[in-house]
């Protein structure tokens, strides 16, 4: 994802990126540097891990 968000930035193409993995930690620097030139929004999904709760919270979940 470096790569992506380093040429979105450089084309001055705003970016908003949505995850639920632990990947984010590593091009924060990146994205925070990004945001100096476009927009950056990121959003993290968050597991749930109890059944009942599930289909509250993530309503397409099986």
């Amino acid at each position: 994802m470096p790569g992506i968000i380093a040429a979105l930035a450089a084309a001055g193409t705003p970016l908003s990126i949505l995850t639920k993995g632990t990947l984010l930690r590593r091009d924060l620097a990146l994205l925070a540097e990004a945001s100096g030139h476009v927009p950056v929004d990121v959003g993290m999904s968050i597991a749930i891990y109890d059944d009942f709760a599930l289909p509250y919270g993530h309503a397409r979940s099986p």
